[in-house]
């Protein structure tokens, strides 16, 4: 059985993307000026580490020609969303001005960080109405998903964990979660590399020193022997790695082990 080939010529090539850029300047518009919205919806994630309030950059579009005089449009806030103003948000200004012979105008949107809580998503609607210039009524609206991280989020997910200091070196799969009782408390899923749930132990993260804390605890092996353990370490915000020492002490027995982990990111 023969395989399918696939001959391309050059020239076959240059034919089609000369066709292709005729086909994007044959879809220009040259019309009314109009401004919109470049789309209909948004997310936004405001990280953890993120102290002080958060601007963020949207713009108004305009369709058309570029103007040689500034062209103003008016932007505000549609009741159907949820966020606040004044505790989530502030929308300074609700003229945007497109420059001369420009495209965009900025709507700049500040987030309240001391009064948006962590962990909180909120949804705002931006409408726009006509100034110097038509609105396009099917790109109006903008919808805005906005969540904002609490510290904790930094450090949930898959990671890999390695303990270079006992005597063969091994390294295992992890999963960090939130706890949904204590703020700053990660569960680390299978601590000492085993997969059972009864190795899960937790972490304290204290986010004014850089630190993590592993409080004092037990927990059981796969074959039901029983361990305390506790330690401390560090964690780095830029890429969410943690680095913890800990001693281990077997129950009813004299077996003891001190060690480091190294969890990193998947």
């Amino acid at each position: 059985m023969h395989g399918s080939r696939k001959i391309q010529s050059p020239l076959l090539i240059l034919f089609m993307a000369v066709f292709v850029s005729c086909l994007k300047e044959d879809f220009s518009y040259h019309g009314k000026p109009f401004v919109d919205f470049p789309s209909a919806y948004q997310s936004i994630v405001i990280k953890g580490n993120v102290t002080e309030d958060y601007v963020v950059n949207l713009y108004v579009r305009l369709c058309g020609p570029q103007q040689a005089n500034p062209l103003h449009v008016h932007v505000h806030t549609d009741p159907s969303g949820t966020a606040v103003s004044g505790v989530h948000y502030l929308l300074e200004n609700t003229v945007v001005e497109i420059p001369p012979h420009s495209s965009y105008g900025p709507v700049p949107v500040k987030f309240l960080i001391p009064s948006f809580p962590e962990q909180t998503s909120v949804v705002l609607v931006l409408t726009l109405t006509a100034g110097d210039v038509e609105v396009n009524p099917n790109y109006n609206r903008l919808v805005l998903y906005v969540y904002r991280q609490g510290f904790i989020d930094l450090f949930t997910g898959r990671y890999r964990c390695e303990e270079p200091d006992v005597p063969v070196p091994v390294t295992y799969d992890v999963v960090l979660e939130a706890d949904t009782v204590v703020k700053n408390r990660l569960r680390i899923s299978n601590f000492w590399g085993y997969a059972a749930d009864t190795c899960r132990v937790y972490l304290d993260l204290l986010s004014q020193v850089d630190s993590v804390y592993l409080p004092l605890q037990g927990f059981t092996d796969k074959a039901g022997r029983r361990y305390n353990v506790q330690g401390k370490g560090r964690y780095a915000i830029d890429d969410g790695s943690i680095r913890l020492t800990y001693s281990l002490v077997q129950q009813d027995s004299s077996y003891t082990e001190q060690g480091e982990q190294i969890y990193t990111r998947r």
